[in-house]
Parts: C-alpha cells; sequence; structure tokens
C-alpha cells in the first residue's frame, strides 16, 4: 500500500462466511468517493472464485470475474468489483484490494515444493499484498473442504493487525 490504513487480517469459519464478510465489507467502504470499482477480491486460484461470486450474487453485489488472459482491468473501470487471480492482478492496482483464502495450500499452493517453486509463490503473496493503494483486508478460512490453517506466508505479518 502507498498509504492509508494499516491492513487487516480476518479468520472466518469456512469459505461462505469468508465470502459473506468481504461482501460486507465491500457493501460498507462502497460509499462517498469509493465506488465498487475501486475494489477488488483477488485469490490465488480460479477454484476460490464461485463461493464469493455466488455470495455477491446473492447479496447484489455487481461484480466481474476477470481471466488471467485480459488486460486493461483495473480500478475505475466501471461500478463492480473484479474478482481475480493474482496471476492475472500483476501490474494493476485499486483503492482496495480485498487478499482471501490467504491458507496453507493456496499460499504456498500445494505443489511448490522446490525452492524455485515457493520463491514464486513468496512472490505472486507479495504481488496481492502490493496491489492496493489505500486499504488492504487479508482473509482466510479454517474450514475450507479439508481443514485448513492460515498461511505460513501469513505468519510473518505483525499479529497487531488480527481482527478475529
Amino acid at each position: 500500500m502507498q498509504s492509508g490504513r494499516l491492513p487487516t487480517i480476518r479468520a472466518e469459519l469456512n469459505e461462505y462466511e469468508e465470502a459473506r464478510s468481504v461482501a460486507s465489507l465491500v457493501k460498507e467502504l462502497a460509499i462517498g468517493n469509493i465506488t465498487l470499482g475501486d475494489q477488488a477480491v483477488l485469490v490465488r486460484t480460479h477454484a476460490q472464485i464461485p463461493p464469493i461470486a455466488e455470495v455477491f450474487k446473492d447479496q447484489d453485489i455487481k461484480f466481474r470475474v476477470a481471466s488471467d488472459s485480459e488486460s486493461g482491468a483495473g480500478a475505475g473501470r466501471g461500478d463492480e468489483v473484479e474478482i481475480l487471480t493474482l496471476h492475472a492482478a500483476k501490474g494493476l492496482e485499486w483503492k482496495i484490494v480485498h487478499l482471501c483464502g490467504v491458507e496453507e495450500g493456496f499460499h504456498p499452493i500445494a505443489h511448490a515444493n522446490t525452492e524455485l517453486a515457493l520463491g514464486e509463490e513468496r512472490r505472486l503473496f507479495f504481488v496481492g499484498l502490493t496491489r492496493a493503494e489505500e486499504e488492504l483486508h487479508i482473509s482466510w478460512a479454517r474450514n475450507r473442504s479439508l481443514g485448513r490453517k492460515e498461511a505460513e506466508n501469513l505468519q510473518h505479518i505483525s499479529r497487531n493487525y488480527l481482527i478475529s
């Protein structure tokens, strides 16, 4: 983040509670000079998108899912939240970023088992941490298909930011 508030970290019960928490925060923050288009939801894999999209649809939050091959996305593109992977977010910025699913198995991805692959995972996590211009909100689910725990990368961020 270039300026703004300190990051927040939220631990939720499961991926749907995580999605509901993000949806609530998106609506809460979309006031005044902040629009839905100023916000993005970033995830590590495409498989993490459906629960978020489902909750956003149920709560009438306008959104678009950006593919990894799209270009020209980013803040200010209409009045809809962008949901995209970290790969698709490279080089883009938004006023507010919600970095979701920051748990073991996704950060780093489970199949990253060499130093080279783990280094790439750390760089990709850094991409997620640096897309926000003003606010960064990090979340993870304690239970997602299988029980999960927070990502090792997240353990390096100060516990002072932990909300729940």
